[in-house]
């Protein structure tokens, strides 16, 4: 089994595990696990995307930004020490409109709602959009998302992808619950 398909189970493993812990919590506990499952996509989808050359080459890290108030908190210290693609994961907390194209994945607070478009354009080439604000992908977004039956699921609009010059993994395109457009050649 190659190093990438290890990988994806581990993604699929941790997917599983996270829906089934998900369920019957209290509120509190509940929302922290809905969080930590967040965190474990946006850390797997930095496994799953190509991103473009050679400016993806020519950067030592993986950041993923967090813009506008979000509901991530503390568990994004999970992904201290993490590497993805043989680079370390840094996360960038609070991070204004400007800096979001020197992102590789931008995850988009609900408190952003209001602003998506704007921010959308303002992303440009090479940044992964992420966000769980309702109809994200249909605003231009790439991956959205969402909780469905005490489950955390995602969408991909390729269309946006490859607007942005990313590539989505034909393995995670298996694993989400919609995919919006096709993959062009």
């Amino acid at each position: 089994m190659s190093i990438r398909h290890k990988a994806f189970a581990r993604f699929c493993a941790a997917v599983i595990i996270g829906a089934l812990s998900y369920g019957g919590e209290t509120a509190a506990a509940a929302e922290e696990a809905e969080s930590r499952l967040k965190v474990a996509f946006l850390f797997n989808f930095a496994k799953f995307v190509t991103w473009p050359e050679p400016e993806f080459s020519a950067q030592p890290t993986i950041s993923i930004c967090i813009s506008g108030e979000n509901s991530l908190g503390d568990a994004l210290n999970g992904l201290k020490g993490k590497t993805a693609q043989g680079r370390d994961v840094v996360v960038k907390r609070d991070v204004k409109l400007d800096q979001l194209p020197f992102c590789h994945i931008a995850y988009i607070g609900g408190s952003e709602k209001e602003r998506i478009a704007k921010i959308l354009r303002g992303t440009g080439k090479g940044v992964l959009t992420v966000s769980d604000i309702p109809a994200f992908v249909d605003a231009g977004g790439v991956i959205g998302l969402s909780v469905s039956d005490n489950k955390v699921g995602f969408d991909i609009n390729l269309e946006a992808a490859q607007q942005a010059d990313l590539k989505i993994s034909a393995q995670l395109l298996k694993v989400a619950r919609g995919v919006r457009g096709k993959v062009k050649s």
